[in-house]
């Protein structure tokens, strides 16, 4: 019988390196070895927006360019907004990355480097005190006027902020035989043995 033990499940993805410990927000944090690099033909663009008109709003926008044939660069940014249902629910976030890969004309030598920044804020309630309120659905009060147990309000209400800068860099130089395609056409013959 195959098992694995719980604790194990519960470690962060990357073991390695320094950990703070804190995990809560780790999901919506941009990091440096996540960013996605783009070999593109033409500038690409991508633009995300959602819920303008509501409390609620999420935008995205990504933009990657060549220099020239040898150097990408491009930039991305995410902006998050809630106020929540409850007092003490808001959340915001704010993270972006600048980027650029260089591959050398020979194409052997490739870097790739980024510079990613994230800010998060999100306070806490700590839950509702009466769990009635789900059961009385007859009530049209908003959810704003039911009492939470972490009710500090400016100065003194629980929250969690993260800033975080990162910078990544990473060169390599391949020594093997690279395989090119030549201006001529080849004609590749299969053979197949005979049984």
């Amino acid at each position: 019988m195959d098992w694995q033990p719980v604790i194990y499940c519960l470690l962060p993805i990357n073991p390695f390196g320094f950990q703070s410990g804190y995990h809560a927000l780790e999901r919506y944090l941009v990091h440096p070895d996540s960013i996605l690099y783009y070999r593109a033909r033409a500038r690409y663009s991508e633009l995300y927006a959602v819920g303008f008109f509501f409390d609620d709003q999420v935008f995205r926008a990504k933009l990657a360019q060549n220099i020239n044939p040898n150097l990408n660069i491009g930039a991305e940014y995410h902006a998050t907004n809630t106020d929540g249902f409850y007092n003490n629910q808001q959340y915001s976030d704010r993270k972006g990355a600048v980027f650029a890969w260089y591959e050398s004309p020979s194409k052997r030598y490739n870097l790739l480097s980024n510079f990613t920044f994230n800010t998060l804020d999100a306070t806490e309630n700590g839950s509702v005190r009466n769990d009635t309120l789900f059961r009385d659905t007859s009530s049209n009060t908003s959810p704003s006027r039911y009492p939470v147990r972490l009710d500090g309000i400016q100065s003194n209400r629980p929250y969690n902020k993260w800033k975080d800068l990162g910078f990544f860099l990473r060169q390599s130089y391949y020594l093997g035989r690279i395989d090119t395609v030549s201006g001529k056409v080849r004609m590749l013959r299969f053979i197949q043995p005979i049984s």
